[in-house]
């Protein structure tokens, strides 16, 4: 009787696990795709960085909730320096099981640069059962600004995630995998050249530019608190063409504009619900 419990409870997670394997196929293909598009010469380099962070989530009701975050981001590399500081507040509102909005601002501060910026952004999400385990949620994300952001004015980011519908037993975990792509909109004006290396026109950067790749496992600590740990890379890229493209080299002196930033995270979130 233990052997047929045993063997009905694996074969429902390898059922379960082909929607995984759905996601990460997805996420292979994007990252596959980006990486042939992006140029020989890439010079945004890949090094790891530390983020961690502190959120907090105060639920007003049933269906809302207003979130409080802070995330420090440090570089890696010898010695250790902190790269920003970011805090957010949000507003959650679950309209029903299934659809989701939120809507907030975050602000960044730069140390090394003394640069501080902000956005406003307003998310929709769809979760939907895909078998018995797992879920899958859908989420567009729109974003504006701060005025002295010469990268972007605006961006868009399709977000998809893979993750259990239930907690394990084991240590009450949950696992995910998920992928954001991002477009942005607007910004500094590039310079960008004709095949023969002469300047052509001067454009902003608009385009599908970015990808993040998050594994991330969830522990629950307590009713009131839990921890995430995860990784996640990051992946600039030029997706369809260099016309309105980053990393455009300047044939004249190889000086590179809006260099590639690619890198690598290891993070550490704690979580607090009042």
């Amino acid at each position: 009787m233990i052997f047929k419990k045993c063997k009905y409870k694996l074969s429902v997670m390898l059922v379960g696990s082909k929607e995984i394997w759905m996601l990460i196929i997805f996420c292979l293909g994007v990252r596959v795709a980006t990486a042939q598009s992006n140029p020989a010469d890439d010079a945004g380099g890949a090094g790891w960085r530390l983020w961690t962070g502190i959120n907090t989530d105060i639920f007003l009701s049933r269906k809302s909730e207003i979130s409080i975050d802070y995330l420090r981001g440090a570089d890696m590399a010898d010695p250790i320096v902190t790269d920003f500081h970011q805090a957010s507040a949000s507003v959650d509102y679950d309209f029903t099981k299934q659809i989701s909005g939120k809507a907030g601002m975050t602000f960044t501060q730069t140390p090394s640069s003394g640069e501080f910026t902000y956005r406003v952004f307003l998310r929709g999400s769809y979760k939907m059962k895909v078998g018995d385990l797992v879920s899958w949620t859908h989420g567009l994300q729109a974003e504006s600004h701060s005025p002295n952001e010469n990268r972007f004015d605006y961006r868009g980011i399709y977000m998809t995630r893979f993750g259990l519908q239930h907690r394990l037993k084991l240590l009450r975990v949950a696992p995910s995998i998920s992928y954001w792509l991002y477009y942005n909109i607007g910004g500094s004006k590039i310079q960008y050249y004709d095949t023969s290396g002469e300047p052509s026109v001067k454009e902003t950067a608009d385009g599908f530019h970015r990808g993040r790749l998050t594994l991330n496992v969830n522990s629950k600590l307590s009713d009131a608190a839990s921890i995430s740990l995860y990784y996640m890379m990051q992946n600039e890229f030029n997706l369809f063409g260099d016309s309105r493209g980053l990393n455009v080299i300047n044939p004249s002196t190889g000086k590179i504009k809006r260099p590639f930033s690619n890198y690598n995270v290891l993070g550490l979130s704690l979580q607090f619900d009042i």
